[in-house]
């Protein structure tokens, strides 16, 4: 029954560990992207990301990590290149995104301090986030 893995999914935390796994695998083909703008670099940077983004939506911010890597690592005219060959990935994370939303709040997965809802949730999250990168800087 593929409800009953989940349990032992989370015990062994294996969707951690894909999420992780791909992004880097997603951030390393994006690094070589912006050196060498190959088509065939882009398609793999995007599919990991996808597959990392599914395996678990921490994965999110990896679309605006790429972006900001195109920022600081790439040549000019990086970052115009980055907005739109990113798209895609940046499609998927807004589907992981609403995707994680409506899950947390028709599974019951919601803590009550988010509100209970997908819009609640929402207004709480760039809080949360905000508070993450200042634990991080």
């Amino acid at each position: 029954m593929p409800g009953a893995a989940e349990p032992g999914g989370w015990v062994n935390q294996s969707q951690t560990l894909l999420s992780v796994g791909f992004s880097l695998l997603a951030l390393d083909a994006g690094l070589a992207w912006l050196r060498d703008a190959r088509r065939a670099r882009l398609f793999v940077a995007t599919l990991a990301g996808a597959i990392a983004l599914f395996a678990k939506p921490a994965a999110i911010p990896l679309p605006a990590l790429l972006l900001l890597a195109a920022w600081t690592h790439g040549g000019p005219g990086a970052l115009r290149r980055a907005w739109l060959d990113l798209v895609p990935l940046g499609v998927v994370a807004a589907i992981a995104f609403a995707l994680g939303l409506l899950a947390q709040s028709v599974q019951g997965g919601v803590a009550p301090w988010f509100g209970g809802g997908p819009l609640a949730t929402a207004q709480i999250l760039p809080w949360l986030a905000w508070r993450y990168v200042r634990i991080s800087f």
